[in-house]
């Protein structure tokens, strides 16, 4: 009976793999590890990308969702709520459109308040969707009708399933329970599944309220009437009969009669005229839901792709170099299976198996540490801790895969290897002169690419030492920072509030000075067009960050003002400091103070003062064009004597003295602030680090095996040697001059294409050049002492053979 028909046959093959892997521990497990981390490395990495870029959502019929964009003169952007209710009622080519925002929201559900992330969603958003809920009902047109309201059952809100397990104790109880969000009250009405987590990657909203719930968040009464007021994300849901080009010209149609009919009229430059002229419908794919981290995410997917790639190859090139010496040493073997009787087919089945069982137990250890590594790597992303990475089916599918080809490859080269000797000459055993070169082209490659994972973790921690150099241009060491969120408040209500934090915490032991701002350090993200006139030419168009701040914000952050005067209590929004950078790019050697500059529409601001350059949005862009408007509220920052550390307790007392229901969150030193501003380098530096020492080892025990083969090889000679007169250092020197060789090849390839690497992750570098000439030597003395040492253990080895036990070894 054929073998391939002959369970039993299995089951002996089986049997006499896991006997040979028993016999050689050794083997089994240096190969099982070094698959497992190259594997887990791999499976962690690409469920990152999977979750980021690929992963339908868990709705109905995922392909035929579409983010909807308008576009205009190349540049995309959001819409208004009436923009959206336009395409909406008049799109004849979908089944439905949706709008939503993530917004973080004040939410009591106990007896305390917590800021969460939430999400303003239209009242078909589920439906369209297609998303059925866990428990209780979804939110439906009927709940968002009304502004401020929301409809018949008042306001209402959806909750996540992960809020309701981890906060409402998975209580069927909590349907009809009432919450207050923002400090208004609300009832849950439903429990989302748990495998929905919304539809924008990197947001996963703990609980959705209906659109019409924007009165309470938003300060502005203009959100759901303002034409021009682009807030809104979109998704449609395309008809089943209708090709996405059909429906994206359709809705451009209708998109532009809405901009001749509505936005055309407000214009009031030729520019916005052209605008609402040119503007165009985009529709992409939705099926993976809306990705708006931007192009900051794909250089730190490709680097973190490219790294975990590096490890795998170099975990599959020192398996396949043991396994070859392994196969090399069981010819004689292999060629008495052979005289026996043994097909080459039978013999290729064993191989698989044994080289099966390496790789399932390594993806069995590698799925173990790829669990333990997801969260770390998602670190590498901005707005990381909000994406699921769940590995689901489908990444242990491609994990799957990934060791079946594994171990496809293991068990023929073993099977090829066995397979290439002369069966008379494997009898005799004259084929252990056999050549390395298998096994040589094997350690250039690991050597090779070790040396590119040395060179890549090089440049990061560079890049992580040069950023902690950067001066931000404020004080780093004796300011505690602290967010409120007043959510809910009126605008005259949260002025009182921060007048009243502001007095009490001045009044705090050790505080030198208080102040508040819009924005924590290095997180400014509001920008303006300006319009700047310089001398008697035109006003001329730029831009600008802005940063709202109260008075005393420079003295508190230690930022030197150079010239004109800081805000003080009479100023009103028309008055305004900038930094350097600005005065000298828009006015050049103009006095600054007196000027006005026009932003935000049409509102004049004069220029009452300047400042020295501070970093603003990160350490890597100094080069801000920089306003502060007087009023910023939100964001706490003191200036002690003590160390700040020692407020903390103090001044969260103080916020929850004047209201227990405000939370205070992200209470941190600004020096803890600089680290965490660098989360992502730090990671990089880390894992690169970690994967280079990792590489390093495999290395290491790839050119050993090497070296310790050829030279158990070449005993004979050795002692032949040895027995003429030669000095046990000329023996150790030739071996090890045979060892450079390899070493040698392995830095003229990976030099070159580590080089060629750092180029392409240059974005994720600075301060640091691909082809930097120290951490290219460093890298390259690192891999040479590492490697020579490995070298050095088997040629001292053979240096002390004893030259009749070599003669008689044969």
């Amino acid at each position: 009976m054929r073998w391939w028909r002959n369970p039993d046959v299995l089951l002996i093959d089986l049997r006499y793999a896991l006997r040979r892997l028993r016999n050689q521990p050794g083997f089994a497990i240096v190969a099982c590890l070094s698959l497992a981390v190259g594997i887990g490395s791999a499976t962690a990495g690409f469920g990152v990308l999977y979750a980021v870029m690929v992963r339908d959502l868990p709705v109905h019929d995922p392909e035929r969702l579409a983010v909807v964009s308008a576009q205009n003169t190349g540049f995309q952007y959001s819409m208004s709520y009436p923009a959206y209710v336009h395409l909406r009622d008049r799109s004849t080519t979908l089944d439905g459109l949706i709008a939503f925002r993530p917004q973080t929201l004040n939410v009591k559900a106990g007896p305390a308040t917590e800021r969460i992330t939430g999400m303003l969603v239209t009242g078909n958003y589920f439906d369209v969707l297609g998303v059925r809920m866990a428990l209780g009902s979804a939110i439906t047109p009927e709940d968002d009708r009304v502004p401020g309201a929301g409809g018949a059952r008042g306001l209402v809100a959806v909750v996540s399933h992960g809020y309701w397990v981890k906060r409402l104790h998975a209580s069927p109880g909590a349907i009809g329970q009432s919450i207050r969000i923002n400090g208004r009250p609300a009832t849950i009405i439903g429990v989302a599944p748990p495998r929905f987590n919304g539809t924008r990657v990197g947001s996963l909203p703990d609980v959705y309220v209906p659109m019409m719930f924007v009165r309470v968040v938003f300060d502005r009464e203009s959100a759901l009437t303002n034409p021009r007021d682009n807030w809104l994300r979109i998704i449609a849901r395309v008809k089943p009969d209708v090709p996405r080009p059909q429906a994206q010209a359709q809705m451009t149609t209708v998109f532009r009669q809405w901009n001749h009919d509505v936005v055309l009229p407000l214009a009031t430059t030729d520019a916005a005229r052209q605008r609402a002229q040119n503007g165009v419908i985009l529709l992409t794919s939705g099926a993976s839901g809306l990705l708006e981290l931007g192009n900051t995410v794909m250089p730190t997917l490709a680097g973190l792709m490219g790294l975990v790639g590096l490890i795998l190859l170099i975990a599959c090139a020192n398996v396949a170099s043991l396994v070859v010496a392994r196969a090399e040493r069981s010819q004689r073997e292999t060629a008495i299976a052979r005289a026996l009787g043994a097909t080459g087919g039978r013999l290729l089945l064993q191989n698989l198996i044994e080289g099966g069982t390496i790789a399932a137990t390594a993806v069995a250890l590698g799925v173990v540490l790829a669990v333990w590594m997801r969260s770390l790597l998602v670190q590498l992303l901005p707005a990381g801790p909000e994406i699921d990475v769940t590995l689901d089916s489908n990444v242990f599918a491609a994990t799957l895969f990934a060791g079946a080809s594994i171990a496809l490859m293991l068990g023929g080269l073993s099977a090829w290897q066995g397979a290439r000797a002369g069966l008379v000459r494997a009898l005799k055993g004259n084929d252990l002169a056999a050549r390395l070169w298998v096994r040589k082209g094997l350690i250039v490659g690991q050597l090779a690419l070790s040396l590119v994972v040395l060179l890549a973790a090089g440049s990061f921690v560079r890049t992580l030492h040069q950023l902690r150099q950067v001066d931000p241009g404020f004080e780093r060491q004796q300011v505690l920072i602290a967010s409120a969120d007043t959510s809910g408040y009126s605008p005259e209500q949260r002025k009182a509030f921060y007048g009243r934090l502001l007095a009490e915490v001045r009044a705090i032991p050790g505080v030198v000075s208080a102040a508040t701002s819009g924005d924590e350090p290095l997180a400014v993200n509001t920008g303006w067009n300006i319009w700047v006139r310089r001398g008697e030419s035109p006003p001329h168009l730029a831009g600008a960050s802005v940063s709202f701040v109260s008075k005393d914000y420079f003295r508190t952050m230690g930022i030197a003002l150079l010239r004109g005067r800081d805000f003080d209590e009479g100023d009103g929004n028309d008055r305004v400091i900038v930094n350097e950078n600005l005065v000298r790019a828009y006015l050049g050697s103009e006095d600054p103070i007196g000027h006005r500059i026009t932003g935000n529409g049409n509102t004049s601001f004069e220029i009452i003062g300047v400042v020295k350059d501070s970093a603003s949005i990160g350490l890597r862009d100094l080069d801000q064009h920089m306003m502060y408007v007087p009023g910023g509220q939100g964001v706490l920052h003191v200036r002690a004597a003590v160390p700040p550390a020692t407020l903390t307790s103090a001044v969260e007392a103080v916020v929850h003295r004047l209201d227990a229901d405000v939370p205070v969150y992200n209470v941190r030193t600004i020096e803890q602030q600089l680290e965490r501003t660098l989360l992502r380098e730090q990671t990089f530096a880390r894992l690169s680090v970690a994967f280079a020492l990792v590489a390093l080892v495999l290395s290491a025990v790839g050119l050993y095996g090497v070296i310790a083969n050829a030279v158990s090889r070449r005993t004979k000679e050795m002692g032949i040697r040895l027995a003429l007169g030669a000095e046990p250092w000329r023996v150790v020197r030739m071996i090890i001059s045979e060892a450079g060789v390899l070493i040698a090849i392995g830095i003229a390839i990976g030099a070159p294409s580590g080089f060629a690497l750092g180029r392409t992750l240059q974005g994720l570098l600075f301060g640091v050049q691909p082809a930097d000439a120290a951490t290219a030597a460093i890298a390259i003395g690192a891999l040479s002492a590492v490697a020579f040492a490995s070298a050095w253990i088997p040629a001292r080895r053979a240096a002390r053979v004893d030259p009749l036990v070599a003669l008689r070894s044969e």
